[in-house]
């Protein structure tokens, strides 16, 4: 940051130097040097801003870490009872759909003899 600094330190004089020579203050000079210093000052400002945000924003600890010796997951109680009930109830529908389907077959039958 330092080192950027200074660079724009010494090239300030050129610039300036490139705007203090135009004839007038609206020659066509003028506007490309004095967008120049803007952008770079901005640059800066926008950097060293950066920076301080950064300096402010430091991680602090609000509770001691710990490990818990119970699991997280896989919790095994859990799983088991989810998985026995949706076999449940896959089973359910399974059945419920075969005797559909079997009644539907029995009536389309009948309804084309």
């Amino acid at each position: 940051m330092v080192r950027y600094q200074g660079e724009f330190r010494n090239e300030r004089p050129y610039i300036g130097s490139r705007v203090a020579e135009s004839e007038t203050l609206f020659s066509e000079e003028y506007f490309p040097g004095r967008d120049a210093v803007k952008f770079v000052t901005e640059e800066i400002f926008r950097i060293n801003m950066l920076i301080k945000s950064a300096e402010m924003r430091e991680a602090k600890l609000v509770s001691p870490i710990y490990a818990s010796n119970k699991p997280i997951f896989p919790k095994n109680k859990e799983s088991l009872i989810i998985g026995l009930l949706t076999g449940l109830l896959l089973g359910v529908l399974f059945v419920v759909g075969k005797k559909a389907l079997k009644t539907l077959r029995v009536a389309h039958h009948d309804n084309h003899e």
